[in-house]
């Protein structure tokens, strides 16, 4: 369940002999140190509805739905969910385009910070898995130099933890491309007789 969010509980409940009086939908979210309490209200086919206030990330809700019919009767349920703060994760790359071993620099931001993001970066069926620390500002950084000429993808992922719901950063490519070469000559001598050497240097 998503923080600050309502979260509606249904439950059946017919008694066809004596009818249903009353459907007591009880919570805690403290570990049942205390409890709060709130009528079910009716709703078709022998349901019954209850609303529980949105909670904060890192909540666990347990609640407990008591029916009771006119003649005093009761039966109960019980049940419990978790509530997570939802979580956003975001990256760019400095480049589209690299030399080989030149580092292409991923900066990103997560709303969870002090966690530790896993940068996937793909090369063919390749992997490379890189674990960035995210600061307590929500920034990160990641510098990586492939080596292999082609194209790249790299995608950001965060599992999640108890408070925060896992977040996930669609693939991004870039291409590295091989170095450029260049050769520069020169002649030691600009004519020579017929028959003699010429000396040739050059750069690479």
């Amino acid at each position: 369940v998503h923080s600050n969010n309502d979260t509606t509980i249904t439950v059946d409940a017919s008694d066809e002999e004596s009818g249903i009086s009353s459907v007591l939908l009880t919570y805690t979210t403290d570990s049942s140190e205390s409890w709060a309490s709130l009528e079910m209200s009716p709703s078709q086919n022998h349901t019954y509805v209850g609303t529980i206030p949105g909670q904060r990330g890192g909540s666990t809700v347990r609640y407990m739905v008591d029916a009771s019919d006119k003649v005093g009767n009761t039966a109960e349920v019980q049940g419990s969910y978790v509530v997570k703060d939802t979580t956003t994760l975001t990256f760019s790359l400095s480049k589209l385009a690299i030399y080989a071993n030149e580092s292409i620099v991923v900066t990103g931001r997560m709303s969870c910070g002090g966690a530790t993001v896993t940068l996937k970066y793909v090369y063919g069926d390749l992997p490379v898995l890189r674990f960035v620390k995210v600061d307590q500002t929500g920034f990160f950084k990641d510098e990586y130099a492939p080596s292999k000429v082609g194209f790249w993808m790299v995608s950001a992922n965060w599992s999640g933890d108890e408070a925060h719901y896992e977040a996930y950063c669609m693939y991004q490519n870039f291409t590295v491309e091989k170095i450029p070469t260049s050769l520069d000559c020169t002649v030691g001598n600009e004519a020579i007789d017929i028959g003699n050497g010429v000396t040739i240097r050059g750069t690479i």
